[in-house]
């Protein structure tokens, strides 16, 4: 009886371990494919509806994607790889910098979303910042960015930002 217990304890606290070393890995959590796909936006996009374009370029030796909107009002994102995570800081008009992490990315539908981790120089606890962000791939020449807001503690619609790929004539 006493070697039916122990050898039912051995299984019950192996399994899981044995389980979880031979699960397959998380498909949402591949951010080297997600930073390879960020990268195929290298290039000039316009902004539909607006008269502002972002211009998207590798920086650091390939390591880093810089998102660089045009027009005003001026800003920049930072996408890259920080060990198995991927992560950006966006430089905001309102002055701020949040930093968002990688949470989930579905190659097949083409989603990457990023959701916040902090925030640097906040004017005032309460002051708006951006704290989400989801990337759409919706073909090789449209992106959508939707980011939300936060101001006063409170969730704010961000918006959509349609992005055509410009092409050279």
């Amino acid at each position: 009886m006493t070697r039916t217990l122990t050898f039912l304890a051995f299984l019950l606290l192996a399994s899981p371990n044995a389980l979880a070393a031979s699960a397959p890995p998380d498909p949402s959590s591949d951010f080297e494919s997600a930073f390879e796909r960020l990268q195929t936006l290298v290039g000039t996009w316009d902004v539909e509806d607006t008269d502002r374009s972002v211009v998207y370029y590798l920086t650091g030796n390939d390591r880093t994607l810089v998102e660089d909107f045009r027009g005003e009002p001026t800003m920049a994102s930072f996408y890259h790889r920080d060990g198995d995570a991927l992560r950006l800081t966006h430089y905001c008009n309102a002055g701020n910098q949040p930093r968002m992490k990688a949470v989930a990315y579905d190659a097949a539908k083409g989603v990457l979303k990023f959701e916040f981790v902090d925030v640097t120089n906040l004017s005032a606890p309460m002051a708006y910042y951006t704290r989400d962000l989801e990337i759409r791939f919706l073909g090789e020449d449209h992106v959508e960015l939707e980011f939300t807001g936060t101001k006063n503690g409170k969730t704010l619609p961000g918006g959509v930002m349609t992005l055509r790929r410009r092409r050279i004539k």
